[in-house]
C-alpha cells in the first residue's frame, strides 16, 4: 500500500514534467514561428508585443490547468484503487476469520469420530488432506502478489 503511495507521488510529478516540457516547447516553437513564418527579425524568445505576451500566456495557463486537472483526477483514482485494495483486505481477513472457525470446529468432529470405533479411518485421512488444502489456500490468499483477477484467481485454482 506504501508502495503505491509511492507511485502516485511518481505520476504527479511526471504530470508535472510533461506539462513543463510542453510549455516550454510550445514557447520555443512559437517564437520559432514568428521568426520564421511572420519574417520577425529577432528570435525573441520574450515577446515585446504585449498580445503576444498575452496569448502565450494564455496558452501557458491552459497547460498548468489542464495537467491539474489530470493530477486531481489521477489522485482520485489512487483513492479509488486504495479503497479497493482495503475492503478486499477486510473481506479477506473475514472470511479466513471465518474459515478458520470453521476448521477449528471441524477438529472437534474429528477427535470425536477418533473416539468412535466404527469410523472408517480412510474418511479421517481425506479429512487431514481436504483441511490442509484449505488451509493452504488460506494463507495463499493472505500472501497474494497483486490483487489482480488473475492473480487470485490462480491463487486459488485447482491442483
Amino acid at each position: 500500500m506504501n508502495n503505491s503511495s509511492h507511485e502516485h507521488r511518481m505520476d504527479k510529478y511526471t504530470i508535472r514534467i510533461v506539462v513543463f516540457i510542453a510549455i516550454v516547447i510550445y514557447w520555443v516553437v512559437e517564437s520559432a514561428l514568428h521568426k520564421f513564418i511572420f519574417a520577425d527579425y529577432h528570435f525573441d524568445l520574450i515577446p515585446t508585443d504585449a498580445n503576444e505576451v498575452w496569448m502565450r500566456g494564455l496558452v501557458v495557463a491552459i497547460l498548468i490547468l489542464f495537467g491539474g486537472y489530470i493530477e486531481y483526477h489521477m489522485r482520485r483514482i489512487g483513492e479509488k484503487e486504495k479503497e479497493k485494495t482495503d475492503i478486499y483486505m477486510a473481506m479477506l481477513q473475514s472470511s479466513n476469520h471465518i474459515l478458520n472457525n470453521f476448521l477449528n470446529q471441524m477438529q472437534i468432529m474429528k477427535i470425536e469420530a477418533e473416539q468412535c470405533q466404527d469410523f472408517n479411518k480412510d474418511i479421517l485421512g481425506a479429512y487431514d488432506i481436504i483441511a490442509s488444502e484449505a488451509s493452504e489456500l488460506i494463507r495463499n490468499l493472505e500472501k497474494i502478489p497483486s490483487l489482480t483477477k488473475e492473480d487470485i484467481l490462480a491463487t486459488v485454482a485447482s491442483r
